[in-house]
C-alpha cells in the first residue's frame, strides 16, 4: 500500500491549520489510509463519505477540510499509486530503447506489481482512470515513449491522445484480470498470470502495428523477463 505520509499535501485553505501542523497532517494521512483500504476492496460507487470518515476516525467537517469530495480523494490516491509503480517501471525499462517494447514492458510490470502488492493493484483495477491528458505529469513517461514511437514509425495508425487512453485501459484491464483470476502468486504459481499477460501484450503490440510473429515473440520474451524477475534480455 502507498504510504499516506508520502503523498504531498496541498496548501490548506487560507486561515486554516498549517500544512506543517502535526494534527492537520495526521488527519489527512488517516483519511488517505482509510480511502486506500476501502477503495482497494470496493468500487468507488460503493464507498460513501460516511464510510470514509468512520474508517478514518474523523469528522465530516475534517474530511471536507482536506478533500472536496470522495472523487478528489480517489484521484489523489490513484495518482500516488501510479507514481509509486512508475518508479519501479522506469528503473526496469531504462536499458530498453524500442518504444514499443518499453510500453509493453511497462504494462507487464504493472501486472507484476499487482501480484506483489494486491491491495495496491486493486486500487488500479477499481478506481476510474480519469487522467488521460497528454500534458499530465502522471502520464509524461507514457507520452514520451508514445511520441518517440510514432515519430520513428514504430507505432502506427493513431495519435498520442488515442494511444495514451488505449495503453492506460490495457494496463488497468491486465491488472484487473490478473487479480480477478486470483490464481497466480509471485512465489511460484505464476503460470496463469504469465499467460494472461502474454495475451494482453500480444494484442497491444498488434494494435501498435507489429506483425503477428514479432508481436507474439516480443510479448512472450517480455513476460518471461518480467514475471520471472530476470534482467534485460
Amino acid at each position: 500500500m502507498t504510504d499516506p505520509a508520502a503523498i504531498a499535501p496541498p496548501p490548506p485553505p487560507e486561515g486554516g491549520a498549517s500544512r506543517q501542523d502535526p494534527r492537520w497532517l495526521r488527519t489527512r494521512e488517516a483519511i488517505l489510509r482509510a480511502g486506500q483500504t476501502l477503495f482497494s476492496s470496493h468500487h468507488l460507487e460503493g464507498v460513501a463519505i460516511d464510510d470514509l470518515i468512520r474508517a478514518a476516525g474523523v469528522s465530516k467537517q475534517s474530511f471536507y477540510n482536506h478533500f472536496r469530495d470522495r472523487d478528489e480523494l480517489a484521484r489523489e490516491i490513484l495518482k500516488a499509486v501510479r507514481q509509486d509503480i512508475d518508479m519501479v517501471v522506469e528503473a526496469a525499462i531504462a536499458p530498453e530503447t524500442d518504444p514499443a517494447r518499453r510500453i509493453a514492458m511497462a504494462i507487464c510490470l504493472y501486472g507484476r506489481q499487482a501480484l506483489l502488492n494486491p491491495a495496491q493493484g486493486w486500487l488500479i483495477a477499481r478506481l476510474p482512470l480519469e487522467d488521460i491528458a497528454t500534458d499530465s505529469e502522471t502520464n509524461a513517461n507514457i507520452i514520451r515513449d508514445m511520441r518517440a514511437g510514432i515519430a520513428a514509425g514504430r507505432l502506427a495508425g493513431f495519435s498520442p491522445e488515442t494511444g495514451l487512453a488505449y495503453v492506460l485501459a490495457v494496463a488497468q484491464g491486465l491488472v484487473n484480470r490478473i487479480l480477478s483470476d486470483g490464481k497466480a502468486r509471485p512465489d511460484g504459481g505464476e503460470a496463469p498470470a504469465a499467460e494472461t499477460s502474454r495475451q494482453f501484450l500480444a494484442m497491444l503490440l498488434r494494435a501498435f502495428g507489429l506483425g503477428p510473429d514479432e508481436a507474439g515473440a516480443m510479448a512472450a520474451g517480455i513476460v518471461d523477463q518480467v514475471m520471472a524477475g530476470k534482467g534485460p534480455a
